[in-house]
């Protein structure tokens, strides 16, 4: 299973549980040649995903995200807001919502561990093209 598949489940768990046989099957129909006990392996290994075998079917959820997930999609949507526009990290902490208690440093060392994000020049930060 490439990363990229990967991402898209997850994203769809956040709107809810899938039955595994479900989630088992995009992974295939998105190129990946995983069996199914490799991929029940896999999420049950996987932080923040929850394999739930004592429901019939089996479910797939994904489960709490960290804070710092959080604060990465809180910057992430300042970052899409400016449609493109590079932003400087202090103009995106003065943006977040008063709950995410942040630093400049720590919102530049996210986006560059973002797929979505980069920083370039003088440590300003646009969405990645």
């Amino acid at each position: 299973m490439t990363p990229q598949i990967f991402e898209t489940v997850i994203n769809q768990l956040r709107h809810g549980p899938k039955p595994l046989d479900e989630v088992w099957a995009f992974v295939r129909e998105s190129g990946s040649d995983w069996s199914e006990p490799q991929l029940r392996l896999f999420l049950r290994c996987f932080e923040g995903v929850e394999l739930d075998t004592g429901s019939t079917p089996p479910l797939v959820r994904a489960g709490q995200r960290t804070e710092q997930e959080e604060l990465l999609e809180a910057i992430l949507h300042v970052v899409a807001a400016h449609q493109g526009k590079p932003v400087h990290p202090m103009d995106i902490k003065r943006t977040l919502p008063e709950r995410f208690i942040t630093s400049a440093e720590q919102i530049v060392a996210l986006a560059k561990k973002s797929k979505s994000m980069e920083v370039f020049g003088p440590g300003l930060i646009r969405l990645r093209k």
